[in-house]
C-alpha cells in the first residue's frame, strides 16, 4: 500500500517538471523566429565576403536588422586632365579628389558617364544620380537647377589662335606700326625736342648758327640734337659756349644707350611679327570665325555677347577645326586647353591674350542634398591634410587656373 502510494507520488513530480520545462522554452523559440522574421522584412544583409565601410562591422554585431548604405551613383564626363579613361577605368584630378572626399566621408560610390554637361546638370536635377564631377563650372543658371558643394579649383577662360607666317614686306610694316614702336617714336621726338630748347637757349645771341628768333633758333637746336645723338654729326651746326657743350657731351654719352634700345625693340618686334595671329585676346574674337563646345560656360560667353560661333562636341574638334584654318580661334577653359596644346605639340597653336571670366568648378548635387555638408566637410579635410596638394602637383595643374 505504501509502496503504491510513492510510486504514485513520483509519477504525479515528473509530470509537473515536464509542463514548467516547456514553458520556459517556448517563448525564448518564439523570440528567435520573431528575430529571423523581422530580419528577413528588412532586406538583404551583407554577407561574409562582401566588404564593409568602417563600423558597419560593429553595427552588424549588435544589430540583426543592419542595412548597409547604398553606393552613391556619380554623374561624370571625359574631359581632360580632369576627367580621363585609361585602359577602361577613369583617372584624372576630379577623379582622384572624389575617391578622397569619399574615402575620408566612408561614402561607397559608383560611376555613371554622361557626354556633355547639360546631361549631368540634369541627371542631378532629375535624381537620376546623387551627385556630379568633372569640370563644372558653378554659374548663376545652373545654381537655379542644382546646388553645389565648396568650390575646389579655379579656372577662367582662355582663347586659343592660329598664328601663320608673315611675309617679310608685312612683318617691316606691322613692326613700324607696332604699338611698341610708336611710343619709341614719341620718346624720341620728345627728347629731341627738350635737348633742342636746352642748346638754343644757350647759344642764342652767342652763336649765329642758333637765331634768337624762337622758331627758327629752337629748329637748329632740334636739328643739332637729331644728328648729334644719331653720331652722324654733319657739323654745319655746333655749340661754343661751356655749357651747351656739356649739355652735348651727356646728350651723345645718352645717345648711344638711346639707339641700342631702339635696335632693340625694332628686332624683337621682327621676331615676333614673324608669326601673325588673327586674334590676339577676347576684344578681337568679334568678326571672326569661332569655335566652342557647346553647353559650356564658353559657348554662353559668346552666345551673351552676341558673337556667332561654330559649336562641336569636344575640344579635340574644336582644335581640329582651328589646326585646318576653318576656324580662326577656340575658345574654352585654360586648363583644358593647355593639356590639349601640351599633348599637340603644335607650334602654331598658342594662347591668345589674358585669362577672361574667372570661374570656379565645384560638386554638384541635387537641392537639399543630404550629401552636401558631408562632402564639404571631407573636401575640407581632404584640403588641410595635403592631399590636395598632392593631387595637383600629380596632375601638373599649377596656378589654380583653370567647363
Amino acid at each position: 500500500m505504501r509502496s503504491s502510494a510513492l510510486a504514485a507520488l513520483l509519477i504525479l513530480a515528473a509530470v509537473v517538471l515536464g509542463v514548467h520545462g516547456t514553458r520556459v522554452l517556448g517563448p525564448v523559440a518564439d523570440a528567435s523566429v520573431r528575430v529571423r522574421e523581422s530580419a528577413s522584412e528588412a532586406g538583404p544583409t551583407a554577407s561574409a565576403d562582401e566588404p564593409m565601410q568602417s563600423g558597419e562591422g560593429e553595427a552588424a554585431a549588435t544589430s540583426p536588422t543592419h542595412v548597409p548604405r547604398r553606393p552613391l551613383r556619380v554623374a561624370t564626363k571625359r574631359v581632360e586632365p580632369f576627367v580621363m579613361e585609361t585602359g577602361g577605368r577613369l583617372t584624372g584630378f576630379s577623379i582622384d579628389l572624389l575617391k578622397e572626399i569619399a574615402l575620408t566621408a566612408d561614402l561607397p560610390f559608383e560611376w555613371v558617364v554622361y557626354e556633355s554637361v547639360p546631361q549631368l546638370i540634369e541627371a542631378v536635377e532629375s535624381g537620376e544620380t546623387d551627385l556630379a564631377i568633372a569640370a563644372i563650372s558653378m554659374t548663376p543658371d545652373r545654381e537655379q537647377l542644382v546646388d553645389f558643394s565648396y568650390p575646389y579649383y579655379q579656372s577662367g577662360l582662355q582663347v586659343v589662335a592660329r598664328s601663320v607666317p608673315l611675309a617679310l614686306p608685312r612683318r617691316l610694316a606691322n613692326v613700324l606700326l607696332s604699338q611698341r614702336l610708336l611710343f619709341a617714336y614719341l620718346f624720341v621726338v620728345m627728347m629731341l625736342v627738350l635737348v633742342g630748347h636746352v642748346v638754343w637757349l644757350g647759344e642764342r645771341g652767342k652763336n649765329p648758327q642758333f637765331p634768337r628768333s624762337y622758331v627758327r633758333g629752337v629748329w637748329e637746336g632740334i636739328w643739332w640734337a637729331g644728328v648729334t645723338v644719331t653720331t652722324v654729326g654733319y657739323g654745319d651746326r655746333t655749340t661754343i659756349t661751356t655749357a651747351a657743350r656739356l649739355v652735348a657731351m651727356v646728350w651723345m654719352f645718352f645717345g648711344l644707350f638711346l639707339m641700342a634700345n631702339f635696335t632693340a625693340v625694332v628686332t624683337t618686334e621682327l621676331a615676333v611679327q614673324r608669326q601673325a595671329m588673327v586674334v590676339r585676346g577676347p576684344d578681337d574674337l568679334a568678326g571672326t570665325l569661332v569655335a566652342a563646345v557647346e553647353g559650356t560656360t564658353s559657348a554662353d560667353y559668346l552666345v551673351d555677347r552676341g558673337i556667332e560661333f561654330r559649336a562641336v562636341t569636344t575640344v579635340d574638334e574644336a582644335l581640329d577645326l582651328l589646326r585646318q584654318g576653318d576656324v580662326d580661334a577656340v575658345v574654352h577653359d585654360l586648363p583644358v586647353l593647355q593639356y590639349h596644346l601640351d599633348q599637340l605639340d603644335d607650334p602654331e597653336l598658342q594662347l591668345a591674350g589674358e585669362v577672361f571670366q574667372p570661374e570656379e568648378y565645384a560638386i554638384a548635387l541635387p537641392t537639399n542634398s543630404p550629401y552636401r555638408e558631408e562632402l564639404n566637410a571631407a573636401m575640407l579635410e581632404v584640403k588641410v591634410n595635403g592631399t590636395y596638394d598632392e593631387l595637383m602637383r600629380r596632375w601638373s595643374l599649377g596656378p589654380d587656373w583653370g567647363e
